[in-house]
């Protein structure tokens, strides 16, 4: 538990280390044991998730997604931008060369623009280049000088996600893959990354 506090669940013990643990100790006992114990403890302190509910305009989530596509005869990975309105599940993309600063703050004013206004408050992740300081508590986090200007400049406020959990930004997390299926399952070959970008922009239409 104070490994997980401290963001190292990747290095806790698995049910056979435990185990393997208890019985050079000296203790008698089955590995079923072991795990059935584990199983218990789990289900006593398993986590509720609360539906949150969203007034028009009250937030937008951002989040980058992979796409691979060919451009102009060559295999491209491409970034994915995406926004989704928590109220209405409005979903808005565009792809970038790369997952950089000159693309999040592309990616931000071709938006707002889009949508006509400001939501109230933007939503991201632990994404390097919203996040300048990184800490597993989300007060301790610090913004990037470029958020800052431009939340600043736009006038919204930021939060962020709580370290692996996904489930804070749960519209654009399933809208990444919703997107990517519907506009490249079918056509995934451009000339251009205009032409790409143009097929998506009509298949959000859609």
């Amino acid at each position: 538990a104070d490994k997980r506090k401290r963001g190292l669940s990747k290095q806790c013990m698995a049910a056979t280390d435990i185990h393997e643990y208890l019985l050079e100790s000296g203790h008698r006992l089955s590995y079923r044991t072991v795990c059935r114990y584990i199983r218990e403890q789990k289900k006593s302190r398993s986590e509720i998730f609360i539906r949150q509910n969203y007034e028009p305009g009250q937030a937008s989530e951002f989040d980058w997604g992979h796409v691979v596509l060919t451009i102009g005869g060559k295999v491209k990975q491409l970034m994915l931008a995406v926004f989704t309105l928590s109220y209405s599940n409005h979903r808005w993309a565009m792809l970038f060369y790369r997952e950089d600063m000159a693309s999040f703050l592309d990616a931000h004013v071709k938006y707002l623009a889009h949508i006509g206004g400001v939501p109230l408050v933007m939503v991201y992740d632990n994404m390097r280049v919203a996040v300048a300081r990184y800490a597993i508590r989300n007060a301790e986090k610090q913004p990037t000088e470029d958020l800052l200007k431009i939340s600043t400049y736009y006038q919204f406020n930021y939060r962020f996600c709580n370290a692996r959990r996904g489930n804070e930004k749960g519209h654009v997390e399933k809208s990444v893959g919703y997107v990517r299926k519907k506009a490249f399952s079918l056509i995934d070959e451009f000339e251009t990354l205009q032409q790409a970008n143009d097929h998506l922009a009509s298949k959000l239409q859609e």
